[in-house]
């Protein structure tokens, strides 16, 4: 016999739900990180002038840091398939990031394999995050 109504679905709904929260939760603080961060990174260029070797270093290390915290905020929230829920976290960090600079500096050529470096170790760092949470 089928139901219309199934609480073990409805829940399953509930469930989900509060877990997207938690990923909303780990990315707005992983955000705030990151301007913070960033903007102390942005008065140490300005003070001491460091090459844009180091400078972008520096970058990609507050991204990783900020996607580690993020996937540590989700994974606490999750319990439960850490790992899966630490990657959809990073996986979302980077595209709002690249979406943000694409707008905002407009796509650069030849940047594609930095690029795709910087988006595999935010995932990783998300992931590594919610798993050690």
């Amino acid at each position: 016999m089928t139901y219309l109504y199934n609480e073990e679905i409805n829940g399953g709904f509930v469930v989900a739900g509060q877990k997207m929260l938690g990923v909303l939760k780990g990315l707005i603080i992983s955000y705030l990180i990151t301007i913070i961060l960033l903007f102390a990174v942005a008065v140490v260029v300005y003070k001491v002038g460091i090459s844009d070797t180091v400078l972008s270093g520096l970058i990609t290390a507050v991204y990783i840091f900020a996607t580690f915290l993020g996937g540590f905020v989700t994974g606490k929230k999750v319990q439960e398939k850490k790992f899966v829920w630490g990657a959809l976290f990073g996986f979302t960090y980077i595209l709002i990031a690249v979406a943000l600079s694409a707008i905002v500096g407009g796509a650069e050529a030849g940047t594609l394999v930095p690029r795709i470096t910087k988006c595999v170790m935010c995932v990783a760092g998300g992931m590594l995050g919610a798993m050690l949470a």
